[in-house]
């Protein structure tokens, strides 16, 4: 069986965006995030950080354990990326992306 982009589409879970409080200056951040059964899928999309950095992102806990949810590297230009941890957002308080120092760059609560 063969699905096209409307079947598909019609079987997506909700987007749901979050809003960043924790950004360096100079960086704008967004984020959405959809619960599927495996877990989160999230799009997000950073601009204004230095180039040739590597970075992870992640859902943090309420107890404050942190689940990967991929990594990347930095441009110098806006990124987008599509990433996914295995946990959903009802089970977690945030979203964050930290260096590889485990300095958090950027976190928005999700109020889980």
């Amino acid at each position: 069986m063969i699905l096209g982009p409307l079947a598909a589409d019609r079987d997506l879970p909700p987007a749901r965006a979050v809003a960043f409080e924790v950004v360096p200056v100079g960086v704008t951040a967004s984020a959405e995030v959809r619960d599927w059964g495996w877990g989160t899928q999230m799009e997000l999309v950073v601009d204004g950080l230095p180039g040739d950095q590597d970075l992870t992102a992640w859902l943090e806990r309420p107890d404050g354990t942190r689940v990967p949810a991929g990594s990347f590297r930095t441009t110098g230009d806006q990124v987008t990326m599509l990433l996914g941890a295995g946990a959903n957002t009802t089970e977690a308080v945030a979203l964050g992306v930290s260096d590889l120092a485990g300095t958090t760059l950027l976190r928005a609560p999700l109020g889980g």
